[in-house]
């Protein structure tokens, strides 16, 4: 996704839209949050129990979410949101930037892969049929 014309061109054109932790007048350009979500990083990605109203965590190496995100973020755009939300984090913004409750991740990104998911590469749930998975949360 990160490496697709479209992507990079509705980062461009809501370049006015991208925030930092310092909030709306702390400006972030395309250019950096293409460099941040392809900076080579390794991550810890795990699974977050709801059962306390946590949906996700993120930030630093970690990445993780509810298991209804994990199954969903595919079609459902507010379960790519909450992907994207700790996204935000892992790459280094606070709920001050647009990164996690802003725009970045409540609009754009959540509704560029879901609309796109059919141009990627693995475009389906069905390679890892986590949904069919024996230890799921019932």
């Amino acid at each position: 996704m990160i490496d697709t014309p479209e992507h990079e061109q509705i980062l461009r054109e809501n370049e006015d839209i991208l925030y930092g932790n310092g909030g709306p007048t702390d400006r972030v350009t395309a250019d950096k949050v293409l460099a941040q979500m392809r900076q080579s990083r390794t991550l810890c990605v795990g699974l977050v129990y709801s059962g306390n109203g946590v949906l996700g965590l993120g930030g630093g190496s970690t990445f993780g979410a509810y298991q209804q995100a994990w199954l969903q973020h595919y079609w459902n755009t507010y379960s790519c949101e909450i992907m994207f939300h700790e996204l935000g984090h892992v790459m280094g913004y606070s709920h001050s930037s647009s990164f996690t409750y802003g725009p970045w991740a409540q609009q754009l990104m959540n509704n560029f892969y879901v609309t796109h998911l059919k141009d990627f590469p693995i475009d389906s749930p069905r390679y890892l049929e986590s949904s069919s998975n024996a230890t799921l949360y019932r």
